[in-house]
C-alpha cells in the first residue's frame, strides 16, 4: 500500500491511496492559486525584518529564510525563539515563533503551505505535529508535556532541514 515519490528534492513513501492520478486545480483563494491569492499566503519574500538580525545570529540559512518570510508575511509577531539551548535549537536548525491563537493557526497553516520553498522539515503547534515525512496524515496529536509552553500553545515551532 506504499509508494515512493520524490518531494522537494528527497525520496520518500507516501500511502498508495493518497496518490491522485491526475494534478488536482488549486481552491481558489489557496496559496496555489498564484497572484489572485491575498494576504501572506500571496507570496515568500527573503527581505531582512526591520526589527533587525539579532534572531538570526547561529541560524543555519534555511532557519534565516522562514525567519525572514513570516516576519514579512506576519509583522504582528513581534518576539523570536532562534539558537538556544539543545538539540535542533542549538544546532541552529528550528525557531519558535511566539503567537497564540488564530495567528497561530494561520502561521502554522502559512508554513507548511511554504514548506518545499522554505526547507521546512516539521512544524509543532498546538500539541500537534506535522512533518515533511508525513505530511499526508496531516496534523498528529502529541502526548501532554505539562505545560502550554511545552505543549507549543504559545508558539509555532519549526524545524528545518
Amino acid at each position: 500500500g506504499w509508494a515512493q515519490i520524490r518531494r522537494n528534492g528527497r525520496m520518500v513513501w507516501v500511502r498508495r491511496d493518497a496518490l491522485a492520478a491526475e494534478k488536482p486545480e488549486p481552491a481558489a483563494g489557496s496559496a496555489a492559486a498564484g497572484p489572485a491569492a491575498a494576504g501572506p499566503a500571496a507570496g515568500v519574500t527573503y527581505a531582512p525584518c526591520s526589527d533587525g538580525s539579532s534572531v538570526e545570529s547561529g541560524l543555519t540559512s534555511n532557519a534565516v529564510k522562514v525567519y525572514r518570510a513570516v516576519c514579512a508575511a506576519f509583522p504582528a509577531v513581534s518576539s523570536w525563539g532562534g539558537n538556544t539551548g539543545y538539540g535542533n535549537h542549538g544546532a541552529g536548525l528550528a525557531l519558535d515563533i511566539m503567537c497564540t491563537g488564530a495567528l497561530g493557526d494561520a502561521i502554522a497553516a502559512w508554513v507548511r503551505a511554504h514548506a518545499g520553498e522554505l526547507g521546512v522539515s516539521e512544524v509543532i503547534w498546538s500539541q500537534q505535529i506535522w512533518t515533511v515525512e508525513r505530511s499526508g496524515d496531516g496534523w498528529r496529536y502529541m502526548s501532554d508535556r505539562g505545560s502550554a509552553t511545552a505543549n507549543h500553545y504559545d508558539h509555532v515551532h519549526v524545524t528545518v532541514s
